[in-house]
């Protein structure tokens, strides 16, 4: 069997008269389009597969012969391709952008638990930061991320860390004060502190927090925390 398509295409200049014989999918239809402007004729042939069309006109002044599809699908495929590479060069932009700010970020894992420590006839179970009894030094310029992993250690103790003397404007969340501005980390637990360092530049401290945890003696760790002008 045959399909037989007919179709007038009226623009403002010409006025196309089109006729397709097609095909079912697999066998080969023959078609003829005739198109010219009003007076004026001008033949074609196409020829289409699968019962697909293909539309050749000849232009009544020039006699050239020219397919549109072709130039929609070259454009289509232009069009393609100008997408896919940007989709790769935000995809490099963003990798760049990562990269850049991890390395201008500090990032510090702080494990606390006790140990036994012996001074003189007596020993003594104190609390240490990554095995130190003196927390690491923390060094950050202003304008960058601080992001500090702390982990509870500490069989029967419920602690935070507080970051003395800091605003912490717009990151109150991550003060550190247990009871105000977070719960306690539980044994086993871990609390991720991370904010973006807007502060004076100078010299701070951190310490520990807990309503049952002395600010006195071996039970309270602490750290230097120096903040740096920014670049």
């Amino acid at each position: 069997s045959h399909y037989f398509i007919q179709s007038n295409l009226r623009t403002n200049m010409m006025i196309y008269n089109v006729q397709q014989e097609g095909a079912p999918p697999g066998e080969i239809g023959e078609g003829n389009v005739k198109g010219g402007t009003e007076g004026e004729l001008g033949e074609g042939k196409g020829l289409g597969s699968g019962g697909g069309m293909v539309i050749l006109h000849t232009d009544a002044t020039t006699g050239n012969e020219t397919n549109p599809g072709c130039c929609t699908r070259c454009r289509l495929i232009i069009i393609g391709l100008i997408l896919a590479l940007c989709c790769v060069v935000a995809v490099i932009a963003g990798v760049i952008l990562v990269v850049l700010k991890g390395s201008s970020d500090r990032d510090y894992q702080f494990t606390i638990r006790q140990i036994a420590h012996t001074v003189g006839n007596r020993t003594y179970f104190v609390n240490t930061v990554n095995g130190n009894m003196m927390a690491p030094a923390i060094h950050v310029k202003n304008g960058t991320w601080l992001n500090v992993k702390a982990i509870n250690s500490i069989a029967d103790l419920r602690l935070s860390i507080h970051w003395h003397g800091l605003n912490m404007r717009g990151s109150q969340v991550f003060d550190g004060v247990v009871g105000l501005t977070q719960c306690a980390i539980a044994h086993g637990e871990t609390f991720h502190y991370n904010w973006e360092i807007n502060e004076q530049p100078g010299t701070y401290w951190y310490h520990t927090h807990d309503r049952n945890l002395e600010f006195s003696g071996q039970d309270f760790v602490r750290g230097p925390l120096i903040i740096h002008e920014s670049d």
